[in-house]
């Protein structure tokens, strides 16, 4: 089969340039996220990127000493639980250091509420307290059961109740998230995501009116045969080449590739756009599971998904947008550590507020 390759340069706006920092310590111990919005990280420069993800409250990650100013904030760089690097505003209102973690806890453990939840409880037989839970709490362990975290509530969240009372509410797990001073997160365990990026290729694309493959690169560097860039993927180059050619002429197919620290095989992004008629995008996520998953009007109408009207991506607003995908791909045996990575690829994150969706 004939390989065809030819040039794109991909130029980028001016993100601030960190230079880089791979060989950065990071500092002691574990941070923990607030429900918050974040600006990704290229893994091996630290540039920061015009990308997103979210974080959701009780996210563990490593700090680093790497701070930038962008946006009007100091921004820190981070490497999430998941493997993902990212800027997270700097200060009390988006993380807890060490410090403050330990500052809340009685005992050994504490819970994060990562997703609101509501449940009700007797008082007495003429009383009954509704008890609603929000992002970003956090509270005292008593113990977990197969239902879930049973927290510790008293008066500072519930004013009504006697300083003598405390009241125990089991949260389910996909609510929060659990914290303890025996946890650990080291560098070398984190299974980071980083893009494939060979002689500065980066991807492939397949334009409108033709079958021909060819490689996007980045950087002004010099291109390399297709089979040498599938070759260092280890995929094969016929097959990986049908897959794409397969979409036809009237489509425009983008594809970039990712490896995972410790994990055999290739993670892909595919977007894809008919040349004609629609112009929605379409997200196809594939990994080395042999998992695939396309996101595109009908999964989104199907799923209750809310979408960006000009693009046709999964639209991210709010926390409930977000945990609407997340359980979407749980119920398809996606891992929980897994999923903010591909959300951050596959949807767009707009005017994002905690409390106000937007749809479209």
């Amino acid at each position: 089969m004939q390989i065809f390759v030819m040039l794109i340069i991909v130029t980028s706006l001016l993100w601030p340039v960190v230079g880089n920092s791979q060989s950065e310590e990071p500092l002691e111990a574990i941070f923990i996220a607030k429900s918050t919005f974040v600006y990704l990280a290229e893994p091996a420069s630290k540039n920061i990127l015009q990308e997103f993800a979210y974080l959701p409250a009780g996210t563990k990650f490593l700090a680093f000493k790497t701070m930038i100013d962008y946006q009007g904030s100091k921004r820190r760089i981070i490497l999430t639980e998941g493997g993902i690097w990212a800027y997270i505003r700097d200060g009390d209102d988006y993380y807890w250091n060490p410090q403050k973690i330990d500052s809340f806890l009685n005992k050994e453990k504490a819970a994060v509420v990562r997703q609101k939840y509501s449940t009700s409880t007797k008082l007495s037989e003429d009383i009954t307290l509704t008890i609603a839970l929000t992002p970003s709490e956090i509270y005292r362990v008593v113990n977990t059961t197969d239902q879930g975290i049973v927290i510790a509530i008293d008066n500072k969240k519930l004013p009504q109740l006697s300083p003598s009372v405390i009241l125990e509410v089991t949260v389910p797990f996909e609510n929060a998230a659990l914290w303890s001073r025996t946890d650990k997160l080291l560098l070398k365990d984190i299974r980071s995501f980083t893009e494939s990026i060979f002689n500065n290729v980066r991807g492939i694309r397949k334009d409108c009116d033709t079958n021909q493959v060819r490689t996007i690169t980045f950087g002004g560097g010099v291109g390399i045969d297709l089979s040498k860039y599938f070759s260092f993927l280890k995929i094969n180059a016929e097959a990986e080449m049908k897959t794409v050619q397969e979409f036809g002429a009237k489509i425009n197919v983008s594809r970039r590739y990712y490896s995972r620290k410790g994990i055999e095989g290739v993670y892909s992004i595919t977007k894809k756009q008919s040349c004609e008629g629609s112009q929605e995008l379409i997200y196809i996520y594939n990994n080395p599971d042999n998992l695939e998953i396309a996101f595109n009007a009908d999964i989104a109408t199907k799923h209750g998904l809310a979408r960006d009207g000009v693009t046709g991506q999964m639209l991210v607003t709010c926390t409930d947008q977000y945990f609407k995908i997340e359980k979407f791909l749980l119920d398809r045996s996606y891992n929980i550590d897994e999923i903010p990575f591909i959300i951050s690829k596959v949807a767009r994150f707009k005017q994002f507020n905690a409390g106000t969706c937007l749809n479209n």
